[in-house]
C-alpha cells in the first residue's frame, strides 16, 4: 500500500526547500527578458506574475536560510571537519537572502513606477529600458545565489553532510554477488 514519506521536523526541511528560490530566481530574467520586446497590454501581466514568483521565492529563500541555521548546529556537530564550509555556507546563504528580497522590492517598483508615469510617448521605452535594467542588475545577485548553492552542493557532495533527519540510503547488494567463497575448485 502506498503511504507518503514522513514529514522531516523543520531542521531537516533545508534541502528540500532550498531549491525552490535557486529555481525561481534563475527563471526571472528569462521572464523578464520575455516582456521586453511585447506590448505593454501583454508584458504588464508578465511583469505581475513575475514579481508574484519573486514574492513566492524570497518566502521560500527565508524558509531555507531558517531551516539551515536550525539544522546548522547538529550537522555541525555531525560533521567537525566541515565546520569552516559550513559557515561559509551559511553566510553566503544569508547574503543571497537578503539581496533575493532587496531585487524583490527593487522589482516591485520597477513595475510599479512606470504606472504611476503619465501615458506619453516614451512610457512604453521607459518601461522596456527599466526591465532590461532590473536583469543586468539581478546578474550579481544570481552570482550570490550561485555561490552559495555551490557551497551548499560542496558540503554534500564533498563532505558527505546531511541534514538531520535524512540518513543515506544503504546501497541494495545484488543478489548473485557473495562474499562467501565456500566452493574450493
Amino acid at each position: 500500500m502506498f503511504s507518503p514519506p514522513p514529514v522531516p521536523p523543520f531542521d531537516g526541511l533545508h534541502p528540500i526547500v532550498v531549491h525552490f528560490p535557486i529555481a525561481i530566481f534563475l527563471l526571472v530574467p528569462l521572464l523578464v527578458l520575455a516582456s521586453i520586446p511585447l506590448s505593454r497590454r501583454w508584458a504588464r501581466p508578465i511583469h505581475a506574475s513575475t514579481l508574484a514568483l519573486m514574492v513566492i521565492g524570497s518566502g521560500f529563500a527565508l524558509l531555507a536560510t531558517a531551516s539551515g541555521e536550525e539544522s546548522a548546529e547538529i550537522v555541525e556537530a555531525l560533521y567537525p571537519s566541515a565546520e569552516d564550509a559550513i559557515e561559509e555556507h551559511e553566510e553566503m546563504g544569508e547574503l543571497a537572502r537578503t539581496l533575493l528580497i532587496v531585487a524583490t522590492a527593487v522589482y516591485a517598483l520597477v513595475c510599479v513606477v512606470p504606472m504611476l508615469v503619465r501615458r506619453s510617448a516614451r512610457a512604453g521605452l521607459i518601461e522596456r529600458v527599466a526591465q532590461g535594467s532590473f536583469v543586468v542588475l539581478l546578474i550579481p545577485v544570481l552570482l550570490v545565489l550561485a555561490n552559495a548553492a555551490h557551497a551548499g552542493g560542496v558540503l554534500v557532495h564533498g563532505y558527505g553532510v546531511r541534514a538531520p533527519g535524512f540518513s543515506p540510503t544503504p546501497q541494495a547488494i545484488p543478489q548473485d554477488r557473495h562474499d562467501d567463497d565456500d566452493d574450493d575448485d
